[in-house]
């Protein structure tokens, strides 16, 4: 989400979003990513209320361990205020990189910086179901040295599933005793050349309009919900190349527009 200092312009664009339900451009960095915008696009249909816990300064300290921690520090203050305060006895779910969701410092990164999670837990009292789906993905992200997730995938052929170890959940990697649930889902497979997942978020494969299509070189070929407004973050997207298979989008059962941007010459 967009990063503000001020209270009430955190709010203000909460509201505009609950209210629109559905991420514009300048919604947030990490919006611009269409899968990530619509599982928001998906959880304000269902009802969620987004609150920013994001924050920018200028003052941070030189070193770099202690501006992490007056960032984690930052994230926890604004989830106190913003979210715990503002609505009170609400449920909430906190969606946060991989390191912020450690409940005690991480011993593979010197075990030092108090991380967002365990500091919440000192301010409020309550102690968060924590849930790590990164650190025993397919794409080795903090441990290139050993190849986890080929360890633990073929617990997940049947579906996703959580570490368990003599009835107890188990938690290895770099979050090993940091967080409460590592979750591993199944390895992701192509059909029609899109991953698997896509359909299990209700969509289904549309192939693109042949008129889209280059009759040379390479564009990217984007479709909208036609009910949103032109800044809205795309549904879905696709970098088309001239005489390469018929490419696909994987699309919700609603109507849509289409965009199309040509690359750049270098």
């Amino acid at each position: 989400m967009k990063r503000d200092t001020d209270d009430t312009a955190s709010r203000a664009k909460m509201e505009k979003l609950s209210a629109e339900k559905y991420p514009r451009r300048s919604s947030g960095y990490y919006l611009d990513d269409p899968i990530f915008a619509d599982f928001l696009r998906q959880s304000l249909a269902l009802g969620y209320r987004p609150v920013s816990y994001e924050m920018i300064r200028t003052d941070y300290a030189g070193l770099a361990e202690s501006a992490q921690g007056q960032r984690e520090q930052d994230q926890a203050n604004n989830i106190v205020r913003r979210a715990l305060k503002q609505y009170p006895g609400a449920k909430l779910l906190i969606y946060a990189g991989e390191h912020h969701a450690a409940e005690r410092p991480i011993a593979a990164e010197g075990g030092k910086v108090v991380m967002m999670a365990e500091r919440l837990k000192r301010a409020t009292g309550i102690d968060p179901l924590t849930i790590d789906q990164a650190g025993l993905s397919s794409i080795p992200m903090n441990r290139p040295d050993a190849d986890l997730y080929a360890l633990a995938e073929p617990k997940a052929r049947a579906g996703s599933v959580v570490l368990m170890r003599h009835g107890k959940p188990l938690t290895v990697g770099l979050l090993a005793g940091s967080v409460d649930l590592q979750v591993v889902h199944p390895r992701t497979t192509s059909v029609a050349g899109r991953p698997d997942w896509l359909a299990a978020m209700g969509r289904k494969p549309v192939a693109v309009p042949q008129s889209l299509l280059p009759t040379s070189g390479t564009r990217l070929v984007q479709a909208f919900l036609a009910s949103e407004a032109e800044d809205a973050i795309p549904v879905d997207q696709i970098i088309v190349t001239a005489g390469q298979t018929p490419a696909v989008l994987m699309l919700p059962s609603a109507a849509v527009r289409y965009a199309i941007q040509e690359r750049s010459a270098r």
